[in-house]
């Protein structure tokens, strides 16, 4: 389906949310601002804290089947994002 028929379906950007840990060795973080860009151009709202990363996936130099099998259960939405997320149909933005 073509970005566009995504984000037209879509109520609410979320981010790819990072692990912890991933997060003390980066500058910044590409889908926050990635969701940042892709809201400023479209109005979609961008939902920063409505998913948590309860694993970390490493995926540099997986299959894609194994990419799949490791970010299976690697997310969650945390009981203060509940109520802000049900019921919308959310996008989550991550970069490559």
């Amino acid at each position: 389906m073509p970005a566009g028929e995504l984000l037209a379906k879509a109520d609410t950007l979320v981010p790819a949310p990072m692990h912890w840990r991933r997060l003390w060795s980066v500058v910044f973080h590409q889908s926050t601002r990635l969701a940042a860009a892709v809201s400023a151009e479209s109005g979609a709202p961008v939902a920063a804290g409505a998913l948590k990363r309860v694993k970390p996936t490493a995926q540099v130099g997986s299959s894609l089947m194994e990419r799949a099998a490791n970010v299976e259960g690697s997310l969650r939405v945390p009981a203060e994002s509940k109520a802000a997320v049900k019921g919308r149909r959310l996008l989550l933005v991550t970069t490559c």
